[in-house]
């Protein structure tokens, strides 16, 4: 046997190439470019989230007290119950909106449909599935951009928000 023959042999069995194998390709790229990009974009999630999550936004004494104050809250594709991490009963509602990431550019046709598939998903999305806590609005993030991927769509041109009413008071 030759030297050739003997690391063909010996080489891993390579996977075969299926849409599947793809949808999982891309989702591992968008997660990396997730990673690399600059903080500006992470930092307004995050702070979207945390102020939400933490009860650091103040947006009234009631569900209803946040119409009119968040732009996206009337028209928000997903509402439901949720469980905070100490117990406590709370209404959740998450909303998408379009944005725009100078380092990775996304044409308006696109954009436009990246937050059409995502509305649609949050519109079946079960909101007493993610537990309420500072990493709920990243976890519904990454629901979100898992799907986009699935879609091919383009993970950089939605971000999603999150309003939290608990006892009647937004937080």
């Amino acid at each position: 046997m030759t030297l050739d023959e003997q690391l063909s042999a010996s080489a891993p069995p390579v996977p075969a190439r299926t849409a599947d194998l793809d949808r999982e390709l891309l989702f591992v790229i968008a997660e990396a470019e997730r990673l690399a990009w600059p903080a500006r974009r992470h930092r307004r999630r995050l702070t979207i989230g945390g102020l939400a999550a933490l009860g650091a936004v103040a947006v009234g004494t009631a569900a209803a007290g946040a119409a009119g104050q968040l732009p996206w809250y009337d028209s928000a594709p997903s509402r439901g119950s949720a469980t905070t991490a100490t117990g406590e009963k709370c209404d959740v509602v998450y909303g998408v909106k379009g944005i725009e990431v100078q380092a990775h550019p996304v044409g308006a046709a696109t954009r436009a449909a990246a937050i059409a598939a995502a509305e649609e998903f949050l519109e079946s999305f079960d909101a007493s599935s993610v537990r309420i806590d500072q990493d709920s609005l990243a976890e519904v993030q990454k629901l979100v951009d898992a799907e986009l991927v699935k879609q091919g769509l383009p993970t950089t041109a939605v971000g999603v928000s999150m309003a939290l009413t608990c006892d009647g008071v937004a937080k």
